[in-house]
């Protein structure tokens, strides 16, 4: 299997286009995909600079209902014919940033895809194929991002703490390894990881994603007592971690003098063969 970061908050090398956001593209022995889109059409003008068509990915995956992660959608669907498009069915509601005080800034998706012929609206545990499952029902609340406070929908005309019901993870097999992404994590990378394993019945040999330790809208890092207890319990898990959008570079500094190599910082322009 190999993953390419199309989109993210730090590029590796000049020539690549950084946003906030994530892409990325991932190619086992039968399958192309695109796990999230990014903002905007970045992804495809990075994927064009690696010599990657993407008129040729078969399945996309949307983790979540912000814009920073489905935004590119209507691009994407411009340039491929063929891909399905794998989203939440809670993905295409009302969500909200607070920003200055009180201030509601719009950060969902454009609803006007929502009922797509190639958008497949799912929930739960679902298979998209074999070794490909998409879950979202998470049990544990331990060490969720305190962040996740800002981050609001809307319910009944009002405006409620977003329980992110809305955000699903893909969880990939193939031969004897099992690969976790996650968009943002916003339920707590900890719980997700349990939630994987029970779900494979083993340890997750890889994860790639975000940790949401850093909120970009405010320039601020989670606690540090919650960044130490995060990698304290990642310390205890079999799985090496590729690292990247809302982890943010100091947490991970901060992680990585405890997980030493089992955890990676990704950025635009990376190639990982796992």
């Amino acid at each position: 299997m190999k993953v390419t970061v199309l989109v993210d908050d730090l590029a590796r090398e000049c020539k690549y286009e950084k946003r906030h956001g994530l892409c990325l593209y991932i190619e086992t022995e039968s399958k192309k995909i695109l796990f999230d889109l990014g903002p905007n059409d970045t992804f495809i003008r990075n994927a064009k600079r690696m010599d990657i068509d993407l008129k040729e990915v078969d399945t996309v995956v949307i983790s979540h209902g912000h814009r920073d992660h489905g935004g590119g959608l209507e691009s994407f669907l411009n340039i491929n014919n063929k891909a399905k498009i794998y989203v939440n069915r809670f993905a295409f509601n009302d969500y909200y940033l607070r920003m200055f005080g009180n201030i509601k800034h719009n950060i969902g998706l454009n609803k006007d895809y929502k009922w797509n012929d190639r958008v497949v609206l799912v929930n739960g545990l679902y298979k998209v194929d074999d070794g490909v499952l998409l879950f979202n029902k998470i049990r544990g609340k331990e060490f969720v991002p305190l962040s996740n406070k800002k981050l609001l929908k809307k319910r009944r005309n009002a405006y409620v703490e977003d329980d992110f019901s809305h955000e699903q993870n893909l969880l990939l097999n193939e031969g004897n390894k099992s690969v976790l992404f996650v968009g943002c994590g916003h339920r707590g990378i900890i719980n997700i990881l349990k939630e994987a394993e029970r779900i494979s019945r083993s340890p997750i040999d890889y994860f790639f994603g975000g940790l949401h330790l850093y909120n970009y809208a405010n320039k601020k890092y989670e606690d540090d007592n919650l960044i130490e207890n995060i990698s304290k319990a990642l310390k205890d898990k079999e799985t090496l971690l590729y690292c990247c959008h809302c982890t943010g570079e100091d947490a991970y500094s901060k992680i990585k003098k405890n997980l030493k190599d089992k955890i990676k910082l990704i950025k635009v322009g990376d190639c990982i063969n796992t």
